[in-house]
């Protein structure tokens, strides 16, 4: 006799009730109190499980659970004549080994005499992971609310420090001890500001310069600065399939992001092992893929990061995103390099996907949209055309707009010291009036997020409209949202964070004049 038969026989509910069960577009079964064992299911349970009628027949409902949910289900049913209704934050396995989120719905029924429980499972890890991403997304919102407050007056006090130790070490240049101190003090400045930076990308606040890229040729490009990372005692592979689509994206971040990368392998790896990087494209459809609510289905180019480490628990793999979580010894680490990445790669419109057991390596997959637009390897357009270079014995004059009088007191002097003119002004008000007076001026340095009513990029604007042909350096540790609306610079804006040295804003002088030669 089949299941079917035998349950013919057994079920002994009104023909009406035997068509609302079996007609349940949500799964539903009746199982045995005492054994758990399942002597009904409806078609939608064989549908959402994958078990055929008679293979639930000879299971439990202990059967359809991972292994971590067992005791949950035993603390439960050691009361039968108490289990609740309404039961939420199942896990539940389908034959394939897919996991399910469910809340469970449940009442007492008398079957063939015996004690048993109708139920109906409610699938709810689409809801139960898009509330994830709006946790995730309040969890963003109030971290880049606490990173922006502390970011700009942070990094304006390294700005005024490293500016300070910069001009120091040039006047003790002669004495050995003095400028090796100096050169310490100058490090412990770029780790502060690399924490900020690390905080700023994860809060998706960092501001990015993206460029129309081949993803093969720029990872062949990092390949030295990445092997040079791991060391010699590790082997280094970087495979790239034929043709790979381009991408839309901040190099600079994504150097950063793979040296993350490649140090926590090689720390994953003190005897040594393989360090692998793959490249390739990946379409993914609305039904197929398995980043459910953290990605948009469609078209990306995947970096595929592994390593053969001691690998990461659950539960540190679940941490392994957070803001200064680490499993590395204390004061080795700042637990900031994978919540970068992660950040970095979510405002860029992709992913990070890790995998990782114990004692087996841990995989990253990395996920960039496709770019779709015509130009590769062009950089954004300036805003304005190159301004006609001074005639020999002039000088160049720029415009200072910097609210914290000591930074403006050295940015003067970093200027005057590379044969500047320099104006200054403490808000937006005061610029104004030499932006309207007669006077030259070249270039607008400006600081992003000022006092007095007018953001940098209202004081920028207006610049430009009195006068068309003048630079725009914008200069900030924090922009506050005043430049970036969309997470990435505009086209045709250059931004120096703070804190800078003379050798970055020397470069940045340099390629918005396009003539460093005639600076004065």
């Amino acid at each position: 006799m089949t299941y079917e038969e035998s349950f013919s026989v057994r079920f002994s509910l009104r023909e009406s009730d035997h068509f609302a069960f079996e007609s349940n577009p949500l799964p539903m079964w009746i199982f045995d109190i005492e054994t758990l064992r399942f002597l009904r299911v409806n078609a939608a349970a064989v549908q959402q499980y994958g078990y055929s009628r008679e293979e639930f027949g000879s299971m439990t409902i202990e059967d359809i659970r991972p292994v971590e949910s067992i005791a949950r289900l035993k603390k439960i049913y050691q009361h039968p004549d108490r289990p609740p209704n309404h039961s939420s934050n199942w896990k539940h396995r389908r034959k394939d080994g897919r996991t399910l989120d469910v809340d469970i719905f449940s009442s007492g029924v008398v079957f063939e005499g015996k004690a048993a429980r109708i139920v109906v499972a409610l699938d709810v890890t689409e809801r139960n992971a898009a509330e994830e991403v709006l946790r995730h997304s309040s969890k963003f919102e109030s971290l880049g609310r606490l990173t922006g407050g502390v970011a700009h007056d942070f990094n304006n006090i390294l700005a005024i420090v490293s500016a300070s130790l910069e001009l120091l070490s040039g006047k003790v240049s002669e004495h050995l001890d003095a400028a090796e101190m100096l050169q310490k003090a100058c490090s412990a400045v770029d780790r502060g500001a690399k924490l900020t930076r690390s905080l700023l990308a994860y809060a998706r606040e960092l501001p990015l310069a993206p460029r129309r890229v081949e993803m093969a040729k720029v990872l062949q490009e990092l390949t030295p600065l990445i092997s040079n990372c791991v060391g010699k005692g590790i082997q280094f592979d970087l495979y790239s399939e034929g043709s790979i689509w381009p991408v839309l994206v901040d190099v600079g971040q994504l150097e950063t992001a793979m040296l993350n990368l490649a140090q926590n392998a090689r720390d994953a790896m003190s005897d040594g092992g393989l360090f692998s990087i793959h490249c390739g494209d990946m379409t993914l459809s609305k039904a197929s893929h398995s980043l459910l609510g953290e990605i948009s289905p469609g078209e990306y180019v995947v970096i595929t990061v592994a390593d053969t480490g001691k690998g990461m628990t659950p539960e540190d793999l679940a941490r392994a995103t957070e803001p200064f979580f680490t499993t590395k010894p204390m004061l080795e680490a700042t637990g900031l390099g994978l919540s970068m990445v992660y950040g970095f790669l979510r405002q860029s419109g992709g992913h990070l996907q890790l995998k990782s057991e114990p004692s087996k390596g841990t995989v990253a997959l990395l996920y960039l949209p496709r770019d779709t637009s015509e130009s590769v390897g062009q950089s954004a357009p300036s805003s304005t055309d190159a301004a006609s270079a001074p005639e020999v014995g002039e000088c160049r004059v720029v415009l200072v707009v910097e609210d914290e009088p000591d930074l403006l007191v050295l940015q003067k002097y970093f200027l005057e010291s590379l044969g500047y003119g320099v104006l200054t002004a403490t808000d937006g008000p005061s610029a104004m009036k030499y932006l309207r007076s007669e006077g030259r001026i070249d270039l607008l340095l400006t600081d992003v997020v000022l006092p007095g009513g007018m953001a940098g990029s209202v004081v920028a604007a207006e610049a430009v409209l009195i006068r068309p042909d003048i630079k725009i350096l914008y200069a900030s540790g924090y922009t506050k949202g005043e430049l970036i609306q969309t997470g990435r610079l505009p086209g045709g804006v250059t931004l120096l964070n703070k804190p800078f040295y003379l050798e970055d804003l020397t470069n940045a002088m340099d390629n918005l004049f396009e003539m460093p030669e005639l600076r004065g």
